[in-house]
């Protein structure tokens, strides 16, 4: 009976002595082992006083490091030590950048609730499944293209895949735009891998009429008033052979040889004055009134590291061409035309939150003494890089365009890829020939916002609205270049 009486004492001696023994340091990998107690002694350590404090070692040296700062123990406190946090920067600056996001979010939520309610109940079938037939082998897109002057345009691209052989496909697009009855028809053939070396191929042929052109003559200080309409009637051909193997992806390059028939006559407008009406000022465009024949060669070349073709997010996108074009039946009309493309894509705070910058240029002069260049080789200005103008706003001789755009995600389709983005840009441009612009004239601007759905390959569709000095522009287009 009396061993075990001392063995519960010692027991109970144990258990205090190992409360009240300091623990080791935290950051401490090999701690050193404490001296075992005395057994044969049943009385265990007197504890501490309550007024003993622990004395917490502090650097010799203050901290260096902006990254973290220290926060002070309390001394009183048996269990503390220097505790360690990183710091907490002042980033207003990046917070203020999920702020367009949340707006539109809201402003957009009424169709965030049908999306969620058609994935919630509706999941068995994609979008493409719905437009494609035997195992996708055959698919249906719809284009869909709105703008401001040119009006409403709606048609359909029908695509036969794996055509005589797997990386082969023919298209047939069409597209009616309602406002007057003008029309374009694009057949393509792509086989990717045709050549030696993985060399793809590309034939394709057009036919387009546009009674409504904008013209508002030629320079880069031409005013608002100066609108004209313009009639082109467009056919043409083309062959395009990859320079490089398909597979290769930072470094690549074409060939196209092509052939064009245009005709520029009077334009056909309710309101405004059409081009060539005896006694105006704009003078019409070189080769009015007349039927061109063009011979085309082209050569362009790129440089991509960007992660995704169309939802990038980081890398470099540059490319440089020439285009030499010529009348083939004895007209004086020919040029040659260098353009020069640079875009970067940085990522920004969160996933898919990406800044661009993009700078541009073109230059066009004649390929031989004495002749005048084609209108559509000249420098173009307009709603293609400068957004907030006219489509075919300012043709010259030379033209620059810069833009930044803040891209942001506002939905994804599960994990599929496909998401709808918003940006917020900024663009500007100016446009001049021989003759240099006035002070009032040398920069042109715009700014806006737009939506657009793509997947990582491909674009899918985009819609912007900008504001210029010249008014606003509104434009959504699908399956179709804005």
């Amino acid at each position: 009976m009396k061993k075990f009486v001392v063995l519960a004492l010692t027991l109970v001696g144990g258990l205090r002595l190992a409360s009240a023994w300091p623990l080791p340091p935290a950051d401490s990998t090999t701690p050193a082992e404490p001296t075992p107690a005395d057994l044969s002694d049943p009385q265990p350590p007197p504890p501490p006083a309550a007024d003993t404090t622990v004395v917490v070692p502090v650097p010799a040296e203050p901290l260096t490091n902006p990254d973290y700062e220290v926060v002070e123990a309390d001394v009183h406190d048996s269990m503390t030590t220097n505790t360690w946090r990183p710091a907490r920067t002042f980033d207003l600056h990046w917070r203020l950048l999920y702020l367009p996001q949340h707006l539109l979010e809201l402003a957009f939520s009424p169709i965030g609730l049908l999306v969620a309610a058609t994935e919630k109940y509706r999941l068995d079938r994609r979008v493409v499944d719905w437009l494609g037939f035997d195992k996708n082998r055959y698919v249906i897109r719809p284009r869909i293209k709105f703008a401001f002057n040119d009006g409403p345009g709606l048609g359909a691209r029908f695509s036969r895949k794996k055509l005589f052989a797997h990386r082969a496909e023919l298209s047939l697009a069409a597209m009616y735009r309602t406002s007057n009855r003008d029309w374009q028809i694009d057949l393509e053939y792509e086989h990717r891998l045709l050549l030696l070396g993985g060399r793809g191929i590309r034939a394709h042929a057009t036919a387009e009429l546009d009674q409504n052109q904008p013209f508002y003559g030629i320079g880069g200080a031409t005013e608002l008033e100066d609108r004209r309409v313009l009639t082109s009637r467009d056919q043409a051909v083309a062959a395009e052979v990859d320079l490089r193997h398909t597979d290769r992806y930072t470094y690549s390059g074409i060939l196209e040889v092509a052939f064009r028939r245009q005709t520029l006559e009077a334009g056909v407008d309710k309101v405004r004055m059409p081009v060539g009406t005896p006694g105006d000022s704009v003078l019409p465009p070189p080769g009015f009134d007349e039927t061109s024949h063009y011979a085309d060669l082209r050569v362009v070349g790129s440089y991509d590291t960007r992660d995704t073709e169309a939802r990038a997010t980081r890398g470099w996108l540059v490319s440089l061409g020439t285009l030499a074009r010529f009348e083939v039946t004895g007209a004086e009309r020919s040029a040659a035309t260098f353009t020069g493309n640079a875009r970067l894509h940085l990522p920004l705070v969160g996933e898919l939150r990406t800044l661009m910058i993009a700078v541009g240029g073109a230059a066009s002069i004649p390929l031989f003494r004495g002749h005048s260049v084609p209108l559509y080789s000249l420098a173009g200005l307009g709603r293609h890089n400068v957004r907030g103008y006219d489509r075919s706003r300012f043709y010259d001789r030379f033209a620059f365009t810069a833009t930044v755009e803040y891209r942001f995600p506002l939905y994804e389709y599960l994990s599929s890829k496909v998401g709808l983005d918003a940006l917020l840009f900024v663009d500007t441009g100016t446009s001049f020939g021989e003759e240099k612009p006035l002070p009032g004239d040398w920069v042109r601007y715009s700014a806006g916002i737009g939506l657009r759905g793509a997947h990582e390959t491909k674009l899918l569709f985009q819609m912007f609205f900008a504001l210029s000095p010249e008014g606003a522009q509104v434009v959504f287009g699908a399956e179709k270049q804005l």
